[in-house]
């Protein structure tokens, strides 16, 4: 078989019973997979059977399970990288989670459309430029809060990367807002994890709502901000 026919685009179901073996511990594709669809695969060296004899022929009947080859895995990581590629498109913000874990959490906008091995070039608001980044370390920024209502008052919500509630501090303006968040042990976790925080002011309608409940806009500003 020709090289080319390893790289063929996998159908949505061919892709969906790859993305399951890549998950599974052993690449196992699931058992409920159609005996035609089983056979393109193998044709395409994507997968083969696990007979339950070695000595046995590869019948149906003899068959234990089927398993990804390396093919199959390359199949599988091409369809995974299609599949994010959906999800964040050009022009999508996200959060970026690298392998050094959620501290080191980045709110990133996507800026190409993904290269042979998985990864985008994205603008880094922690970084202030651009880097490339896994699509798998891609995560969707949470949603947005409602608009709240009433009038604006001199009480600041203080948030961290991700939007949530770190405190409330009243202050005249933005540069107060920030030095009165700095007094706070989470808000400087946050400097020290996220390099920034997020504040703005509140409205009447949210001050009865408990502390550490409400969301704010998912962002990260600069540490030297922080200190204004």
């Amino acid at each position: 078989m020709p090289n080319d026919a390893f790289d063929v685009p996998a159908t949505d179901y061919e892709a969906r019973l790859l993305l399951a073996a890549l998950d599974d511990t052993q690449h196992r594709i699931p058992s409920d997979a159609k005996t035609r669809t089983l056979n393109i695969m193998r044709l395409r060296h994507w997968a083969r059977p696990v007979l339950r004899d070695r000595s046995g022929s590869s019948i149906p009947s003899n068959v234990r399970h089927w398993t990804l080859t390396h093919h199959g895995v390359n199949a599988a990581n091409r369809a995974r990288t299609a599949q994010l590629a959906e999800q964040f498109p050009v022009a999508a913000a996200a959060v970026h989670v690298s392998e050094e874990g959620e501290a080191h959490r980045d709110i990133v906008v996507v800026m190409s459309e993904p290269a042979v091995d998985g990864t985008v070039e994205v603008h880094s608001v922690k970084h202030k430029g651009p880097v490339r980044v896994p699509l798998t370390q891609l995560r969707e920024l949470p949603p947005l809060p409602p608009q709240p209502e009433g009038d604006i008052t001199d009480w600041w919500l203080i948030t961290d990367a991700e939007g949530k509630e770190l405190a409330r501090v009243e202050a005249p303006d933005d540069p107060g807002a920030r030095t009165a968040a700095m007094r706070h042990a989470r808000v400087r976790a946050a400097v020290r994890r996220d390099k920034g925080f997020a504040v703005r002011r509140m409205y009447t309608s949210e001050l009865s709502s408990p502390a550490g409940k409400r969301q704010g806009v998912p962002r990260i500003s600069s540490a030297q901000d922080e200190h204004q």
